[in-house]
């Protein structure tokens, strides 16, 4: 006996819905953007002095709307990458800068949780070109997801390395405690796939991890991730790289650009 039913109606409400996010996300993003500035300028005493209490208060303020609007930002990319629209800004970026910059956003957090945090960074090469935000971002993301699965007294890390001539290899890792294997898994699938297996029910929604893989495929690369129960979680992403000597750029990475550029 075969059942043959019209799915057109789900698809359709699936359309409707990520329209409705993109949207929304929109609108939150558009509102968190004169909370920030007023906060920037009352840090820079610009409306009179302030002192050391009210300062670090004002930080902790910056420093949630910034955690906010990533958030957002991870819904819009999660929408257009689920629908083919997700398009990078590229520029020269400097790739050890980026994972600096990602380990000092989540090093409050990991002090303020009694949680270790290892960051041991290979300065040799660039990347090439790519979307700095995105990336700060993602990094970002992961290694706070790793700060989320520790214990307290536990221990997390970043490290950025180069095993073959090329690309970059970034290493995040909680040791302790491991991730759920659905989370591992998810970060493997594409977002067309994650979005699938959410509207059969197979997965929850993860904002954070809606988008990694497509972002780190547009810009060449590829993730993956594996989780010991009871020993750890290590999540891994795998970047084309220019050496600071200017090695020219490689076929593969002249092909990631050309698909970074699609309509």
């Amino acid at each position: 006996t075969f059942v043959i039913s019209d799915k057109t109606p789900q698809l359709h409400r699936g359309s409707l819905e990520r329209e409705l996010l993109d949207v929304v996300a929109h609108d939150l993003r558009a509102g968190l953007v004169p909370a920030k500035t007023y906060t920037q300028m009352l840090a820079t005493s610009i409306f009179g002095p302030i002192n050391e209490k009210q300062a670090e208060a004002l930080k902790s303020v910056d420093i949630s709307i910034q955690k906010q609007a990533d958030r957002i930002t991870s819904v819009l990319d999660m929408v257009k990458a689920e629908d083919n629209r997700l398009e990078l800004q590229i520029e020269t970026v400097n790739l050890p800068d980026i994972v600096k910059t990602a380990a000092d956003a989540v090093e409050r957090d990991s002090k303020r949780r009694n949680v270790a945090m290892s960051v041991n960074i290979d300065t040799r090469a660039t990347i090439l070109e790519g979307d700095a935000g995105r990336l700060q971002r993602i990094f970002t993301n992961i290694l706070a997801r790793c700060l989320k699965h520790s214990p307290q007294g536990g221990k997390i890390g970043v490290e950025l390395s180069y095993p073959v001539t090329g690309q970059a290899r970034l290493r995040f890792w909680v040791n302790g405690n491991s991730a759920p294997r659905q989370e591992v898994e998810t970060l493997r699938l594409n977002s067309k796939a994650q979005a699938n297996e959410r509207a059969q029910g197979h997965l929850p929604v993860d904002i954070d991890l809606a988008a990694v893989n497509e972002i780190v495929r547009l810009h060449g690369g590829r993730v993956d991730a594996q989780s010991d129960e009871g020993t750890g979680t290590t999540y891994f992403l795998y970047l084309p790289v220019l050496q600071k000597s200017g090695r020219a750029a490689t076929p593969a990475q002249n092909a990631a650009r050309a698909g970074r550029r699609r309509a």
